[in-house]
């Protein structure tokens, strides 16, 4: 993926299509643009698989990933491909957020691929964390257009919207929004 090697286990998440998952990586990484020197914040980032490509020239990644074990293999899957510019917290992104509010963190750009029920509960923390760019991944249409109503009523403007066919002849569609402030 992007070049890297990545280790995964049948017991966590991954993406079950490499092809598209790699389209959608590539995706995400030409929208966050040229992210040397800029610090990026992973909400739900499983084993590293839009944390770990960031990171090669993000100057600071910090992933957030709820699930112990898929946390583990981010870091091995760091260790593995050389990257020390990565922080892991194991929590999830609510408590995350809420952490990272607390220190005043922010982020030139947060990336989000949150599980099928979208990300209504941290909105507002991520529109408060982001300086530059959010980068939103999801598997409903339901719920990203439920979030990005809201992150728009907090300022935040989808500017390109791409679907993908991870699921072939079924109705299912992963989508990549990109959002700037204004």
């Amino acid at each position: 993926l992007a070049g890297m090697k990545f280790l995964a286990n049948p017991s966590v998440f991954t993406q079950s299509n490499p092809g598209v998952n790699e389209a959608i990586v590539r995706t995400a990484l030409e929208w966050a643009g040229p992210v040397e020197g800029l610090s990026v914040l992973d909400l739900y980032s499983g084993i590293g698989n839009f944390s770990a490509p960031l990171a090669k020239a993000a100057s600071k990644v910090v992933s957030v990933e709820i699930n112990k074990f898929s946390s583990a293999l981010a870091r091995k899957n760091a260790g593995i491909n050389g990257l020390t510019n990565i922080s892991f917290i194991t929590a999830g992104s609510g408590e995350a957020v809420g952490e990272l509010l607390e220190k005043g963190e922010t982020f030139d750009v947060v990336v989000l691929d949150p599980p099928r029920e979208g990300a209504k509960e941290i909105l507002e923390g991520i529109a408060s964390l982001a300086t530059g760019k959010i980068i939103y991944i999801s598997c409903d249409p339901a719920t990203l257009s439920r979030d990005l109503k809201r992150l728009n009523e907090l300022g935040w403007s989808p500017r390109c919207v791409k679907p993908f066919d991870m699921f072939p002849q079924t109705y299912h569609v992963e989508t990549v929004a990109l959002l700037e402030k204004g």
